[in-house]
């Protein structure tokens, strides 16, 4: 019998769809509905008959995993591949049909319902086939799986929802032979002739125009259109849309239209692949929804800290730890909640830590919990000598210590303006490894400014909230590490049994040794769990904050006061004792202020994505 020649399809994806539907792979939620969720997914790569294919088995397990973490019940998932535990569980043409069909029967009205294949499609006899294990060219009707026989069913089906996800082109799917360009031409019309041939409220994407080939990668381990679609429905597509946290239909389009083109230009040379839109389109609509990763409620855990920032970096497409243009490390705080200031009285604190003022300490409360609704990133280290050198030498800037010509330093076992100290000499040897000290909070503010015309972001100081947030990641306890201020060997550089740096002893000192009388070289001590370096030691902090007294409501994403004399200072010293390198410990100073245990880290919000 005389068979029409055939080649890989030209369609790679193919959407259809009932009206309102929504997709949700990874990053993506479904509207809210007490429907259920049904799937089929099916990757073949091992054929009995016909080449082998690479992506196609993992092309369904990632469509599992992305339909699970978007709300479907991973029950109502069945996977259909190669070498499956269970025989009805591989994909051969009557275990695919038969479970496609037992789903549809038992999905109601109510229902969305998505059937997926991945694997070769063939064009004979003017019909259009997906391709299983035992797929023969030579008898199509009796081991392959019929387009028009899915049409059929879904057309049928009660479900209200229902998507078919096809990729059927990876390569020619003939044993090795000769090729025949034209019959290969004529292949890639009748199908795409057929698949344009759809049922009334279906649309399709399709990944190339007839005629053309649908590439795909070894490096992207997919097929280069279907990469483009998963990464537009994570949320790309809408961030080069209209950014409302929507991936809408002609978004997604759009996306994956321009980078598969672009991809191919570049990495295909004389070719060209341009993905069209098939069906009747009454207007754009909206595909999914991008929801946020939940907030982080402390307590939680170092693993769970990690969580989140992992969370939030997928959501964003950022890094949890990034170097920017100059050089500097910053780490990505993922949204969350936790109890600022205090739990214990002032009177239990100046019991436990003697030798403070205070007043300070009652500053600490109320206790009230803070909500930081939105991701940032935060200085991993402190800014350090050469940072700061970077900036004055690029801009000529002189600071508070050098116009006025002194700084507060420790001198003759004493704390004391002395003339001639600033940033260059602090009172002691710095490395450029080291933090920048004697810096006042303007100065801070003026390498926030170049630093953003240098990088290209706006860089700031990070608030007193997110500040604390980010030093206690996720612990309610005194420090980072727990209650017991010695426990802390590894994680600070603080006044103790070190000594100061003219041999002298520290009065109120940590009981141990962290090897540096002044000063270390930034992250030289062991990060808390968001893997911020040097948060309860090394140099005090200034925070963008005018200093007040706190709110006893709960607040989100306070900034302080509206106005004030003295600016927030936080986080401990090489200099100070347990009961200023609590977490909570705050006080404040005239933005003018600078002393050789007080620096500065930097902070930029990446996006405004919430979850509010």
């Amino acid at each position: 019998m005389r068979r029409e020649p055939f080649e890989p399809a030209v369609f790679r994806v193919l959407i259809s769809f009932l009206p309102l539907w929504m997709l949700v792979p990874s990053g993506l939620a479904l509207a809210q509905s007490s429907a259920q969720r049904w799937a089929v997914l099916v990757g073949v790569n091992e054929y009995t008959k016909l080449r082998h294919l690479q992506y196609c088995v993992a092309d369904a397990r990632r469509m599992r995993d992305q339909l699970v973490a978007a709300g479907f019940p991973r029950e109502n998932v069945f996977l259909l591949v190669d070498r499956a535990d269970r025989q009805v569980d591989q994909p051969f043409r009557e275990n695919i049909q038969d479970r496609i069909k037992s789903v549809l029967a038992v999905a109601g009205k109510e229902d969305l319902v998505l059937v997926m294949f991945s694997g070769h499609g063939v064009h004979l006899d003017g019909k259009s086939y997906f391709c299983p294990t035992e797929a023969d060219v030579e008898s199509p009707p009796t081991t392959m799986v019929p387009l028009d026989l899915i049409y059929r069913q879904l057309e049928a089906s009660a479900a209200r929802q229902k998507l078919l996800l096809v990729d059927a082109c990876r390569n020619d799917p003939r044993p090795p032979g000769s090729r025949d360009a034209r019959a290969h031409e004529q292949s890639l019309k009748g199908l795409s002739d057929q698949l344009k041939a759809l049922p009334e409220g279906i649309l399709a994407l399709s990944s190339a125009a007839a005629g053309q080939i649908s590439w795909e990668d070894d490096t992207l381990r997919h097929g280069v259109f279907a990469h483009y679609v998963m990464e537009g429905l994570s949320g790309k597509a809408d961030a080069e849309g209209n950014k409302d946290n929507a991936v809408s239909l002609l978004e997604l389009y759009n996306y994956a239209n321009v980078q598969t083109r672009r991809w191919v230009l570049h990495n295909r040379p004389g070719y060209i692949q341009t993905p069209e839109l098939h069906g009747k389109i009454t207007g754009d609509f909206e595909l999914g929804r991008r929801l946020a990763p939940p907030l982080a409620v402390a307590p939680f855990s170092a693993t769970a800290a990690r969580g989140h920032q992992q969370a939030w970096a997928k959501y964003l497409g950022q890094p949890v730890e990034m170097t920017n243009s100059v050089g500097m490390k910053l780490t990505l705080i993922p949204p969350g909640e936790f109890g600022m200031g205090s739990t214990v009285s002032a009177a239990e604190i100046d019991r436990l830590f003697p030798g403070g003022q205070v007043e300070w300490y009652e500053h600490e409360h109320p206790h009230h919990p803070v909500r930081i609704t939105r991701p940032y990133y935060l200085g991993t280290h402190e800014v350090s000598v050469a940072d700061f050198e970077r900036f004055v030498t690029a801009t000529g800037h002189k600071t508070t210590a050098e116009k006025e010509g002194k700084s507060w330093g420790y001198k003759d076992g004493k704390w004391q303006e002395v003339d001639g100290l600033n940033w260059r000499k602090p009172g002691f040897d710095q490395q450029s490894t080291h933090p920048v000290t004697s810096v006042s909070w303007e100065d801070a503010v003026a390498f926030c400014q170049w630093l953003s015309r240098e990088d290209g972001r706006t860089y700031r100081l990070p608030t007193e909230a997110e500040w604390e947030y980010g030093c206690r990641a996720g612990t309610d306890t005194l420090f980072f590490w727990g209650d017991d201020p010695d426990a802390g060997t590894g994680y600070l550089n603080a006044a103790d049994e070190t000594g100061t740096p003219d041999g002298r002893s520290w009065t109120y000192k940590f009981n141990f040794k962290d090897g540096y009388a002044a000063t270390s070289p930034v992250g030289r001590f062991k990060p808390n769990a968001f893997g911020l370096h040097d948060m309860q030691g090394n140099v005090r902090e200034w925070c963008s904050d005018w200093y007040g007294g706190y709110t006893s409501t709960p607040v989100d994403d306070p900034t302080g006061p509206t106005a004030g004399s003295d600016r927030v200072l936080r986080g401990g010293s090489w200099s100070l004792g347990a009961r200023v390198c609590r977490s909570a410990f705050r006080c404040g100073f005239t933005p003018a202020y600078r002393i050789s245990f007080l620096g500065f880290r930097v902070a930029f919000s990446p996006v405004d994505a919430s979850v509010r």
